[in-house]
């Protein structure tokens, strides 16, 4: 009888990982079925250490660990954290800083594309509207009439440091760190 390989923890972890990965990504599908090609053209792949989701445009990177450890405590959140990854490159994001400051223009990215998810009522991607989002979308609409990456970012190089990890600690969902640099 051949012996049959005994899955060490972290081969468990990764399998589980895609799993999880898998049935989030069903549930989007489901709940969102014309976003199907922009849900495909990412490739699940795992990253150990990145403690966080990130794309570089062609791959939904995740840490297997973070990733399992996130789907038994807060499920509810992964399916919005994935389609916030896919969405910033739906809008190009990662392509369209220019000579911007990075990390303003990662805040405008996200506050832009957690507009967008907000505003969807669906259920796979539904959470409270907080006081700080709500202002935050109809400051920005009141300057540019639309809460886009690029009037967000007008928006924000006007806050003060204080107002600005306030919105950090709001919006931030994914890593931008694979983006592309200039």
């Amino acid at each position: 009888m051949p012996s049959q390989h005994v899955l060490t923890q972290e081969e468990w972890v990764a399998a589980m990982a895609k799993r999880a990965m898998d049935r989030i990504r069903s549930e989007l599908y489901l709940d969102l079925r014309y976003m199907n090609a922009a849900l495909g053209a990412l490739v699940p792949t795992p990253a150990a250490g990145l403690h966080n989701l990130a794309t570089d445009g062609a791959a939904l990177c995740y840490d297997p660990e973070w990733f399992i450890g996130l789907y038994r405590s807060n499920r509810r959140y992964l399916p919005r954290a994935v389609l916030h990854s896919v969405l910033h490159c739906v809008f190009r994001h990662p392509w369209l800083r220019g000579g911007r400051d990075a990390s303003l223009w990662g805040l405008a990215c996200d506050i832009a594309v957690e507009n967008v998810l907000d505003n969807l009522n669906r259920s796979s991607v539904k959470r409270p509207l907080t006081w700080v989002r709500q202002n935050a979308y109809a400051a920005i609409a009141a300057e540019g009439r639309v809460v886009a990456a690029a009037p967000a970012y007008r928006w924000l190089a006007g806050q003060t440091p204080g107002i600005l990890r306030q919105l950090e600690r709001e919006f931030y969902t994914d890593d931008h760190r694979l983006w592309p640099k200039d």
